[in-house]
């Protein structure tokens, strides 16, 4: 049952995570030289995950790395999706332990 509510924490964490990374990219939209920053999810432990993030080389140092279409059309909706799932899993965690402990009383 922890396992469960861990992984919906990690979940949590990483879509923050993820929106952080991709605000900060549309925030440097205009800024020349810009790197691109994206957030690579790796699995460790059953249920939990970390977040690494990795810059996309810019090859041209007047313009912008970042990919608008990119952001908004995936990253995004990827983290509002994901952010979501999770706090929906931890909800079902927490009502569960709630009904366990009814029945024990």
């Amino acid at each position: 049952m922890m396992e469960g509510m861990s992984a919906a924490i990690s979940g949590v964490q990483l879509g923050a995570l993820r929106m952080s990374v991709s605000a900060n990219n549309v925030a440097n939209v205009n800024t020349p030289g810009f790197e691109q920053s994206d957030l690579v999810q790796v699995d460790r432990n059953p249920g939990t995950g970390v977040g690494s993030i990795r810059k996309t080389p810019n090859p041209n140092p007047e313009l912008s790395g970042t990919d608008l279409a990119k952001e908004f059309g995936g990253e995004m909706t990827l983290a509002k999706t994901g952010y979501s799932a999770s706090l929906k899993a931890l909800k079902a965690q927490d009502e569960m332990v709630g009904s366990l402990l009814d029945v024990v009383r």
